[in-house]
């Protein structure tokens, strides 16, 4: 059984793993609303509750990283400031966006405490709805793909901008990461800080390639001025055809394929990655 990484509607690609908690939250959320459908009053504070607690909690996500690239590389935010709406918010992120939501709860508890401790049950029944929904539905996607069998990396090659021919596959014991992107695409661009930054710290052990789909393109001279523009040094080369995309099921773009040395696909990652993220994976493909 396959299950995508992404679900393409048009022009839209959605991430699954993103997808699994946003609808386990919202099915929660409709339990709780019909659970309270005759208390009108405590619906109405346990629904600001919760949705000003999740506001918060996705502010901090993604207030994280764009304070944090504003810190590394204050050029690429300035001059592409849309970038920081794809920014992945990561493990800071995460934490970052906790201490907010706390924060306000810690705030109305202080100024409205009968409030809070009148609708802390009704939350936290939602929030722990959600969470059992989206470890289950998680659970049960990696099983399926578990059983379903991962294919083995191919002796796939494909053109480098310099015309040469590059292999794609693990050469002399050193694990694979290829990068699906294209030259258009908000979420690749909120993602080269993230990949020069892995190359420039595990390029002497790991391969790490930039997958153009030349095929979306304007011409190879498009995607060699972007190259040229993000100073991205890691190889790039030109999917023609999308006959590489294709062997690898690529649903959208970013995508990233991490490659055992034993050309086992260990991971498929859709979306921009945060760096923390791509580390931890390619730290468990490393001896």
């Amino acid at each position: 059984m396959t299950i995508p990484d992404a679900i393409v509607l048009g022009p839209l690609a959605l991430s699954v793993r993103m997808l699994v908690p946003v609808l386990s939250f919202a099915l929660a959320a409709l339990f709780g609303r019909i659970l309270l459908r005759h208390e009108h009053e405590l619906r109405r504070s346990v629904f600001d509750t919760l949705m000003n607690g999740v506001l918060l909690f996705f502010l901090g996500w993604k207030l994280a990283p764009v304070l944090g690239l504003l810190i590394r590389s204050p050029e690429h935010i300035l001059a592409d400031p849309m970038i920081a709406l794809y920014l992945p918010g990561g493990r800071a992120g995460l934490l970052v966006g906790l201490l907010f939501a706390g924060v306000y709860l810690g705030v109305l508890f202080l100024r409205s405490r009968e409030r809070l401790l009148q609708a802390a049950a009704p939350i936290a029944l939602i929030a722990g709805s959600a969470f059992l929904l989206s470890a289950v539905a998680g659970l049960g996607i990696e099983i399926a793909r578990t059983v379903g069998g991962d294919i083995g990396a191919g002796q796939l090659t494909a053109i480098e901008l310099n015309g040469n021919e590059r292999p794609l596959y693990p050469r002399s014991g050193k694990p694979v990461v290829l990068n699906f992107w294209a030259t258009w695409c908000g979420p690749c661009r909120a993602e080269n800080e993230v990949k020069s930054r892995l190359f420039e710290a595990y390029g002497d052990r790991i391969e790490l390639i930039g997958v153009n789909l030349i095929g979306t393109e304007a011409g190879n001279s498009a995607v060699a001025e972007y190259a040229e523009q993000w100073d991205l040094s890691f190889p790039i080369v030109l999917d023609h055809g999308g006959h590489v995309a294709g062997a690898y099921a690529v649903r959208g773009t970013p995508t990233t394929v991490f490659i055992s040395a034993e050309s086992q696909v260990v991971e498929r990652v859709f979306g921009a990655m945060s760096y923390a993220q791509a580390e931890r994976i390619i730290r468990s493909m490393l001896p």
